[in-house]
C-alpha cells in the first residue's frame, strides 16, 4: 500500500508510535509499560531537536543525528542516548515496512563524553570519603552547628 507524501508529512510521529507501532510490535505490553513509554519519548526527542512536533517525514538520518546531538548537549547519559537511537531506528524501520517512510539509513552512535562527576566519584572514590572530605565540612561551615554535634 503506497501512502501519499502529503499524508506522511502531516502524520505526527508520536501518534504513529502510539496507534500503529506499539500495537503491532509490542501487543503484549500495556500502554503504561516503561518500554512503550520510552518509544514515545524517543519520538518526542526528535521533535525537541527539530523545535516542533515531529512527523513521519522527519525520519531521516540528519534528523536522527540532530536528535542524538541534542540529547548529548542536554547531558543525557550514553546508555540512554544509545537506547533512544535504537528506538528511533526501530520506529523508522517499521514505518518503512508499512509504507510510511523512506528507506532506513544507518546512523552511527556519536561519541559521548561524560563529565568527570559521572565517570568517577569525587573525593577519593567512596561515599564515605565524600562525606568526610566534602559534605560534612560544608555543613559545618554553613551552619552554627558545631562539628561535635553532627559526629
Amino acid at each position: 500500500m503506497k501512502t501519499s507524501t502529503r499524508t506522511i508529512r502531516r502524520t505526527m510521529l508520536v501518534d504513529f508510535v502510539e496507534r500503529s507501532f506499539l500495537p503491532h510490535t509490542r501487543p503484549d505490553a500495556g500502554e503504561s509499560s516503561r518500554k512503550s513509554r520510552d518509544y514515545v519519548i524517543a519520538a518526542e526527542w526528535l521533535g525537541t531537536a527539530l523545535g516542533r512536533p515531529a512527523t513521519l517525514g522527519d525520519l531521516t538520518a540528519p534528523n536522527v543525528r540532530a536528535t542524538l546531538r541534542t540529547m548529548i548537549e542536554s547531558g543525557c547519559q550514553a546508555e540512554r542516548i544509545k537506547f533512544m537511537r535504537r528506538a528511533l531506528l526501530r520506529i523508522w524501520r517499521y514505518a518503512f515496512r508499512t509504507g510510511f517512510a523512506k528507506p532506513v539509513r544507518e546512523v552511527p552512535m556519536p561519541t559521548v563524553r561524560q563529565s568527570r562527576f559521572r565517570n568517577q566519584p569525587p573525593a577519593g572514590g567512596t561515599l564515605l570519603a565524600f562525606y568526610r572530605d566534602e559534605f560534612r565540612p560544608a555543613i559545618v561551615a554553613s551552619s552554627k552547628v558545631t562539628d561535635s554535634a553532627i559526629a
